[in-house]
């Protein structure tokens, strides 16, 4: 019979507090947790549950503490790699990488290159992140672990789509990958699928999508537990035929079950919306999501840098924003930001970059002097 002394039954009464983004709740419970087992896991997850509230120093100082308990232990060196990102540190995020390339990681010898392959797409660094993505494939392959021609090729597409490129060729090299693709695995990541070609704004092709996954997936609880993620999915669809409208309820049903939040993530609402008003040219509605995105404790957290979990064109398209409004504070911060961002980005997205760079200039001649 488990009792509240079961470690295991305290951890998964406080993830599901924190799935009703309670974490206020779960937090004596995750210190109860870590008491009892002071092991990476639990620690990880107490410091998850106090980034989370907002709680950044007290957070680092779990961090700190398993670093000095478990010095040798590989995930102390990934854990690096969020914080340096969660504060928008570039630099930071190298500097950890180049670490783990030069110790290895004994959990996973490829963790170097899948980490600086996030870190150039995340700089608008195409080019790179896809040889490195094949990098990782070829010593995934050597491993015994064929990641497979289609997600290869899905992989190459989504990258197109976020950046807003011609997608054209990678478009061609995808259809022909999903032509011999196996059934089972076309339809493993639908919601992936639609929400890349509404991405694309190809509304023929995500609905086509969605019906062979209705006409595949019958199991009545399989459709249930996929709801949220299914909503998410209609977003894009919705975005993709200009239904704003649409797309903003079908992202709002998304965040919901009927018992409460479908996850733990109380920014990711506010930041997709954001990212849906600015795609629309909403800019009344766009900034106010933004400033509630700002005023959640992961929106508000210390950083140094960009913030790297915002879409990159929703940043440049927000900087706009405040530009047209007038309000050059604001809108000197997000130019700065996405000029950051992207200083190293591919020739084809260096022209959004340096019109950036140049109101920027325009806004404050301060930013002369940093040229």
């Amino acid at each position: 019979m488990l009792t509240l002394g079961d470690s295991s039954v305290l951890g998964s009464l406080a993830s599901r507090f924190e799935s009703r983004r309670q974490f206020a709740y779960a937090e004596p419970l995750r210190r109860a947790v870590a008491r009892r087992d002071s092991g990476i896991a639990s620690l990880s997850a107490l410091r998850a549950n106090l980034r989370y509230q907002g709680k950044w120093a007290a957070a680092d100082s779990v961090q700190n503490e398993a670093a000095r308990r478990y010095p040798t232990n590989a995930l102390i060196g990934r854990w690096a790699m969020p914080s340096a990102m969660l504060a928008g540190d570039l630099e930071g995020r190298r500097r950890v990488i180049d670490s783990i390339s030069g110790a290895g990681d004994k959990l996973d010898p490829v963790q170097a290159v899948n980490r600086a392959m996030e870190l150039a797409q995340s700089e608008g660094r195409l080019r790179d992140a896809d040889s490195l993505r094949n990098e990782s494939f070829r010593a995934y392959r050597a491993r015994g672990i064929d990641v497979g021609a289609f997600s290869r090729a899905f992989l190459a597409l989504d990258d197109v789509a976020n950046e807003n490129l011609p997608y054209k060729t990678a478009l061609k090299s995808f259809d022909d990958a999903y032509a011999n693709a196996p059934p089972s695995l076309k339809l493993r990541s639908p919601v992936a699928l639609v929400r890349t070609f509404g991405k694309l704004r190809l509304a023929a092709r995500a609905r086509a999508t969605l019906a062979e996954y209705e006409r595949v997936v019958t199991d009545a609880s399989v459709r249930a537990s996929n709801a949220p993620e299914m909503e998410d999915a209609m977003v894009y669809v919705a975005m993709a035929e200009r239904r704003w409208t649409d797309a903003a309820a079908a992202l709002r049903r998304a965040d919901r079950l009927p018992d409460g939040p479908a996850n733990g993530c109380e920014e990711c609402l506010p930041r997709n919306l954001v990212h849906l008003f600015a795609a629309a040219g909403m800019a009344d509605s766009a900034l106010a999501h933004y400033e509630l995105y700002r005023r959640t404790p992961m929106g508000s957290r210390p950083r140094t840098g960009p913030d790297l979990q915002l879409e990159p064109n929703s940043v440049l398209a927000v900087a706009r924003m405040y530009d047209e409004r007038g309000d050059t504070v604001r809108a000197v911060a997000m130019y700065r930001d996405y000029t950051k961002r992207f200083e190293r980005a591919d020739p084809e997205l260096q022209p959004r970059v340096q019109a950036a760079q140049r109101r920027l200039v325009e806004l404050t001649p301060v930013e002369r002097t940093r040229r």
